[in-house]
């Protein structure tokens, strides 16, 4: 695989590497939100809102249409909630392995 193919997907990645941006996509999973709605769902100001909101667009994660003075946020792709699945059974396994060292840990 050339370098320019790890890049997009380390800047994928980076995109998602943030609380409240994985909170977005969680809250958006039921389907399109206006940036009030999301901002108070998060209780989070509109501009911090905005800011995480850019990222997630700007790297296809999420969609955005104007309607009259409101910007309406979507989920792109569904797929990235398989990621985010995953992701999470992973860790889930990860925590699991080091919880069992723990356990022994403590034994000894």
């Amino acid at each position: 695989m050339e370098n320019s193919a790890y890049q997009i997907q380390a800047d994928f990645v980076k995109a998602l590497a943030h609380p409240v941006r994985l909170q977005i996509i969680e809250a958006l999973q039921k389907g399109e939100q206006n940036v009030g709605s999301i901002a108070k769902s998060l209780h989070l100001s509109q501009p911090a809102l905005s800011r995480q909101l850019t990222v997630l667009k700007d790297n296809g994660i999420l969609g955005c249409r104007q309607q009259g003075l409101s910007s309406y946020y979507k989920i792109e792709d569904e797929d990235i909630l398989k990621v985010l699945k995953s992701l999470r059974s992973f860790l889930c396994k990860k925590l699991k392995k080091t919880e069992g060292v723990l356990k022994s840990l403590e034994r000894e």
